[in-house]
C-alpha cells in the first residue's frame, strides 16, 4: 500500500477499477450520448470531478498503516 503523499500503481489500478464499476451507467449513457451525438458536458464534468476527488483521497491518506 502507499504511503501518504505517494501514488503507487496498485492506486492507480484501485482508481481505475472503481471508476469502471461505480460510473459504469455514466459511462455507457456517456457512449450512448456519443453515438447519437447529443452531447450532455455535466456528465462528463460529474465524472472528472469525482476521480480527481478520488484521486487527492488516495494521495492525501496514508494507507501504508492498514
Amino acid at each position: 500500500m502507499s504511503k501518504r503523499f505517494e501514488l503507487g500503481f496498485e492506486d492507480y489500478k484501485r482508481i481505475a477499477r472503481q471508476v469502471v464499476i461505480i460510473y459504469s451507467p455514466v459511462i455507457l449513457m456517456f457512449m450512448s450520448q456519443i453515438e447519437s451525438w447529443n452531447f450532455d458536458y455535466k456528465i462528463i464534468y460529474a465524472l472528472l470531478l469525482s476521480t480527481t476527488f478520488d484521486v487527492a483521497r488516495r494521495y492525501l491518506t496514508d494507507y501504508s498503516k492498514k
